[in-house]
């Protein structure tokens, strides 16, 4: 129960500094009821300081006490301060540090900042990656993604690509026209087209065609590309000059003709949210800041960092984010959830010479889902490494070894004799069944098995995230490509996108090249799962009716949809002149067939 003096100095406080009850006794409360400490923390913490970045434990304990004192403070009048400039005299300066430790104490059950804790945790860290790093690749290379690789690198270099017309094959998504030789620009688009805030905030742009600034002009040109992807009849975007336009306002430079995917990934996202700003579009800019992650680590510019980039000689997500945790503190003052956090793999080069002596493209294991909780929780965290621990010890090392050492073996053997033709195929598929058989037993251990940790993720956790999308990274010969693989939670498949070439490919393509090649994860709150796969079956049932008619766009479809009633009739032209054209070219070939 509060006493006397107490009350008093509540009143006191709160009438000086203007701040709320709970603030004024969650600060008191800290300071052990020492009045003149308690002023000088609020006096100079001046905006650093509000009631929302209270920590939850003490918010609680602060309310506890005055809920007990409710019915007497209701009798009390406003106490008078005689005391104000003797305060604000005495009061002292206070630094940053002590703000930041006041908010980040926490419990005794949940203490991730407490030096003691961290210290410890990093020294578990280490020896786990020393039981990682004596693992080899589960596999060098699945030899369908070796195949499409090289088919891919060709496709970069032969000038004359078949740019042959198409009807859309999927409803879902299509490619752009190869404006530039690398692939990254559209995978950037592409992952653009998949979050529902921006896109229905662009179709709703009006009044851009005929500006001449190159902010409207940007911002027209995503406009019907955003369009084309959802009204096109073809099976690629061919007539959009966007990349020319983007370019413009990308002052990045590339050196040695070496591009980092995230740093142009938020390059991009400046773009349009510079465009916005500049034609006074204040509620759009706020799309970005809502939606997408901020880290600490700062780009040259000052701005922050939308991507957390992970080492890959850490070979693992869990582990790479448990080294982060002292450095992310920041982000439990935020009171929700972003809805997309993207971690950027590092894959310049281990720092450990003898790993990048030995091994090319070492796996990095990552999940499907993840409870982020790891990043605020001592419990979480402790778990996770306690999974680590158990599955990762001298004894299981050993046998994985053995299992690896045998299982590459065959792996080269098997290559080496499909290519002579040197036994007969029942002997080689006796090896490649007992390849198989040893290989679903390495996916018995941690941490080729990832899913052990995350099969206590709870989908209605206030953390828990999802996999939506992974970029590809290939670097073979001077050339560099991008392609990305996008998941389409209405249609439950996975899609990967390169230029023009779209296709389904099963799952366990995505996890074996991504886990070798990626440089980019995507994860999307489970909460917003719902709304993009609308957004996603939404753009499959206009797909499908502008299939059904041969390209047709009804002005009676573009009001049912409420995303198209925004887009320009300028655009809808252009798209709908587009699907007359194709259809009108595949007629002709028909009938040439059939003529012949």
């Amino acid at each position: 129960m509060l006493d006397a003096q107490q009350k008093d100095q509540i009143q006191q406080l709160m009438d000086i500094t203007n701040r709320s009850k709970v603030l004024i006794v969650s600060i008191l409360m800290y300071f052990n009821w020492d009045q003149e400490k308690s002023m000088d923390f609020i006096l100079n913490a001046g905006e650093f300081l509000s009631e929302d970045l209270i920590p939850e434990s003490r918010r609680q304990a602060a309310e506890t006490l005055l809920r007990q004192e409710e019915q007497e403070q209701r009798k009390l009048n406003q106490l008078q301060s005689n005391n104000q400039g003797n305060f604000l005299k005495q009061k002292s300066e206070i630094s940053q540090s002590q703000i930041n430790n006041f908010y980040n104490i926490q419990t005794t059950n949940d203490g991730i900042d407490k030096p003691d804790w961290i210290q410890t945790k990093n020294k578990r860290i280490n020896q786990i990656k020393e039981y990682i790093q004596q693992l080899e690749n589960q596999e060098w290379e699945n030899m369908q993604i070796i195949k499409e690789r090289l088919q891919f690198i060709y496709n970069s270099q032969n000038k004359q690509q078949n740019d042959q017309i198409q009807v859309r094959m999927h409803k879902c998504l299509i490619g752009m026209n190869n404006n530039e030789v690398t692939g990254f620009f559209n995978c950037i688009y592409q992952l653009f087209f998949q979050n529902p805030e921006l896109v229905e905030s662009i179709l709703s742009l009006s009044n851009l065609i005929n500006k001449e600034d190159q902010n409207s002009q940007y911002l027209n040109e995503l406009q019907f590309l955003f369009g084309s992807f959802i009204l096109s009849n073809n099976s690629f975007v061919k007539d959009s000059n966007i990349y020319q336009i983007a370019n413009r306002f990308n002052k990045m430079i590339i050196g040695d003709d070496q591009i980092n995917f995230a740093q142009q990934y938020e390059t991009h996202i400046d773009i349009i949210t510079k465009c916005f700003q500049e034609i006074c579009k204040q509620n759009q800019v706020s799309i970005f800041e809502q939606t997408f992650q901020s880290f600490i680590n700062s780009k040259k510019s000052g701005q922050k960092s939308l991507s957390l980039k992970l080492e890959q000689e850490d070979r693992s997500l869990h582990l790479s984010l448990l080294k982060q945790i002292e450095n992310l503190s920041s982000l439990k003052q935020q009171q929700t959830c972003k809805t997309y956090w993207t971690f950027e793999i590092n894959r310049s080069g281990s720092k450990n010479q003898e790993l990048k002596n030995n091994q090319n493209n070492l796996d990095y294991w990552f999940t499907k889902k993840i409870d982020l909780e790891i990043l605020f929780s001592t419990v979480r965290a402790d778990k996770i490494l306690q999974i680590f621990e158990q599955n990762l010890n001298e004894e299981n090392i050993k046998e994985i070894k053995k299992f690896q050492q045998i299982v590459n073996s065959l792996h080269i053997v098997i290559s080496l004799l499909e290519v002579k033709d040197l036994i007969q195929k029942e002997t080689l598929q006796s090896l490649k069944i007992e390849k198989e058989t040893l290989e679903k037993q390495l996916l018995t251990y941690h941490p080729f098995n990832m899913n052990i940790i995350s099969k206590d993720d709870s989908q209605s956790s206030k953390y828990s995230y999802c996999l939506q999308a992974t970029v590809i990274q290939i670097q073979q010969d001077n050339i560099q490509l991008f392609y990305i693989y996008i998941y389409n939670f209405y249609e439950e498949l996975w899609y990967r996108i390169f230029d023009k070439e779209i296709i389904v490919v099963n799952e366990d393509i995505v996890i074996n090249d991504t886990r070798k090649n990626g440089c980019l994860l995507i994860y999307i709150h489970q909460s917003q799962i719902s709304r993009l796969k609308g957004y996603q079956q939404t753009i499959s049932e206009i797909t499908r009716k502008i299939t059904i008619n041969q390209g047709e766009i009804s002005q009676e479809l573009i009001q049912r949809y409420p995303i198209l009633n925004g887009l320009s009739t300028n655009h809808i032209e252009m798209i709908q002149n587009s699907n007359r054209e194709i259809i009108k070219i595949l007629n002709e070939q028909l009938n040439n067939e059939f003529n012949y």
